[in-house]
């Protein structure tokens, strides 16, 4: 078997394995990311919504919430540095049942728990001057000002940029067929070449495929 050639294997082009591959070469790993596509972000990530939450839905206390809130720090910084488009325009959580009313303060309380204090519950007639085509079924919101919408395709296209730059290595159309461990080492076969790919460390970065990534 031929010596490692990479430190890190990232499997998928999306946003979350492009990230992993930027912030990884950046630590001075050598990485290779792995897309089966004839094109990055051809799944979830190149048609998101595109918004940087503030994570007052996460669970209190959990990794979770505290990667979102790294994540909307981080990203609106590199493309404020990057010149990728980033709007803080906010958002708003809309009710439409008296049901989702009774639950609007409580996601304010949620909001304020995590130090955002500018959030707050709009009345039906505050929601209507601030978005006047939305249906008149919408009986109130809450205002979350700190959502900031990013233009979901080039963000991470800018971390594919950064990371290539950095001496990373993209492949598409470089299906996962097969894996195996060999005294510590990954070996990757790919659809698209027949020498595996070798690496002392593999990231699933798969999304909704992450399933067959796992049993590969």
């Amino acid at each position: 078997m031929s010596e490692p050639t990479y430190d890190v294997a990232v499997v998928g082009g999306g946003v979350v394995g492009l990230a992993v591959l930027r912030e990884l070469s950046g630590q001075g790993y050598k990485c290779i990311c792995l897309e089966k596509e004839a094109e990055l972000l051809s799944g979830a990530s190149g048609g998101n919504s595109g918004i940087l939450c503030t994570g007052f839905d996460a669970p209190p206390g959990s990794l979770e919430r505290s990667c979102i809130r790294d994540a909307m720090r981080t990203n609106l910084s590199f493309c404020q540095d990057r010149g990728v488009p980033a709007y803080p325009v906010g958002s708003l959580v809309v009710a439409y049942s008296e049901a989702e009313l009774q639950v609007l303060p409580r996601i304010v309380q949620e909001n304020h728990d995590l130090g955002d204090l500018d959030v707050r519950q709009l009345s039906q007639e505050e929601l209507r001057v601030c978005e006047p085509y939305l249906t008149r079924d919408a009986l109130g919101a809450v205002l979350v000002p700190g959502e900031i919408l990013v233009e979901p395709w080039m963000l991470p296209v800018a971390y594919a940029v950064e990371a290539m730059h950095r001496n990373a290595e993209i492949r598409t159309g470089a299906q996962l067929v097969s894996s195996r461990l060999v005294n510590g080492l990954w070996e990757l076969q790919t659809i698209q070449h027949a020498a595996p790919v070798v690496a002392r460390v593999v990231v699933n970065a798969g999304g909704l495929h992450a399933d067959h990534v796992e049993r590969a």
